[in-house]
């Protein structure tokens, strides 16, 4: 209570100290409050509101002591510096970077993964194939895709693809830009986030799915459930179907 006290009283210039301090899961006392004070920086008399300036008198001897010791960095523990003056930046926790374009949950999970077939996943955070030579107007990227386990997989390049989808009626051709090639990648996804941003509306349900335009209401695609996946369907289970092209897109 007394540390947390302490810390409240203290002047916005601590503000990183104090968000160390709060993360690093150490017991916050008074005693601790007042080494960490002493060791990370030499605070000017006006610095200080009139507790903390009665807490640094009162604790005089206190700090004598401490500015004897040799000085040590709790940022990357070497002797001779203090963490405000060191020149080594704090390593990133290994899940702080949440913008990353997250990948698949269930594909580990399919067992008869089709290499041609598109799969609608609502995680991916963008579309992604493992087909490069689809590719059209290909750009070099690098781009690190976070999978469901944390495994990390790279992109490597973007572009856009050209896919037939089954709209109940006829096989249209749809563009989809933006597509990040994934060599590693088990399976072709394309991102449901990424397809409503568009304007569109997909509806799951335990036999399959459809993607409805918003404004005419009419629907562009459809897929079915294959195992707890959903799968375009493709020209080859609607050979019947007459070709078409679309200006649809994607992206």
């Amino acid at each position: 209570m007394i540390g947390a006290l302490m810390l409240s009283d203290l002047p916005d210039e601590f503000k990183p100290m104090i968000m160390g301090l709060e993360n690093s899961g150490a017991a916050i006392t008074g005693d601790f409050i007042k080494i960490k004070l002493l060791q990370e920086i030499k605070i000017p008399d006006t610095a200080l509101n009139e507790s903390g300036a009665a807490f640094l008198a009162k604790n005089k001897k206190a700090g004598i002591k401490s500015q004897n010791k040799v000085r040590k960095c709790f940022n990357c523990g070497k002797q001779g510096h203090f963490a405000a003056k060191c020149r080594f930046k704090s390593k990133p926790k290994e899940n702080e970077n949440s913008s990353d374009p997250k990948a698949f949950l269930a594909m580990a999970a399919v067992n008869n993964i089709k290499g041609d077939c598109w799969y609608m996943d609502s995680c991916a955070s963008t579309h992604m194939t493992k087909k490069e030579h689809w590719l059209e107007n290909k750009e070099i990227c690098n781009t690190t895709i976070v999978a469901a386990n944390n495994r990390k997989l790279k992109g490597t390049a973007k572009g856009t693809i050209n896919i037939k989808v089954n709209n109940g009626k006829t096989m249209d051709n749809i563009s989809v830009k933006e597509v990040t090639y994934v060599p590693e990648l088990a399976a072709n996804l394309l991102s449901v986030s990424k397809v409503t941003d568009k304007g569109y509306q997909a509806n799951f349900n335990k036999k399959g799915f459809i993607v409805i335009n918003e404004k005419t209401k009419e629907t562009v695609a459809r897929g079915h459930r294959q195992d707890d996946v959903y799968v375009m369907t493709s020209p080859e289970e609607k050979a019947l179907f007459v070709n078409s092209t679309s200006k649809l897109m994607w992206h």
